[in-house]
């Protein structure tokens, strides 16, 4: 019997966190989470009196609004990495879909990373290919892994994908600092 997308999503989500790669990297991974693309900030001033700035009272409503997304990786409970989840390849349609949901979000979270994963695609590789390069600017990366999660080759790609991601967020935050490939540390200028 051939799982569900949400099904495989789920597993997915389960192994990451069970993952000691992405334990130490203080990642946790959640399902279906509704994350915010913009936020409505309206401002109501009360003075009581002009002269004495201090007692301004501020009174702030905010709205948001969010786009569910399927995996999302969060570090020091922030959004870090979303992840839309398809299973048997994806359509033009929901490639531009994505990728513009991708932008959105980068919008609120600049340094958010945004990637797309394809389990067992069966649309063929050129197909795929020659959609993401017509139709893609906003992900970070796209990767495809089998749906059992069985391919340890596609499994250890994955994980470097997201290794990668938090080495270049570290390098971007210390900016006198150096990545060392072959011993895979973070070394800092002093």
């Amino acid at each position: 019997m051939m799982k569900s997308e949400d099904q495989w999503v789920i597993e997915l989500k389960e192994r990451l966190n069970t993952e000691p790669t992405i334990q130490k990297l203080e990642l946790k991974a959640f399902v279906k989470i509704n994350l915010p693309y913009s936020a409505d900030l309206s401002y109501t001033f009360n003075v009581i009196d002009s002269e004495k700035i201090k007692k301004q009272n501020v009174l702030v409503k905010a709205s948001c609004n969010a786009y569910q997304v399927d995996l999302l990786l969060t570090k020091n409970d922030k959004p870090f990495m979303a992840i839309e989840c398809k299973m048997g390849g994806i359509s033009t349609h929901g490639l531009v879909t994505y990728s513009d949901n991708a932008k959105k979000h980068k919008q609120l979270f600049p340094d958010l990373k945004y990637g797309l994963l394809l389990a067992d695609n069966n649309k063929g590789k050129n197909t795929l290919e020659k959609k993401i390069f017509m139709h893609d600017n906003s992900f970070d990366f796209i990767t495809c892994i089998d749906s059992k999660l069985s391919n340890p080759i596609l499994w250890k790609n994955m994980l470097d994908i997201i290794n990668n991601a938090v080495i270049d967020d570290k390098l971007r935050r210390e900016p006198r600092s150096v990545y060392c490939i072959e011993k895979r540390e973070i070394y800092k200028a002093q």
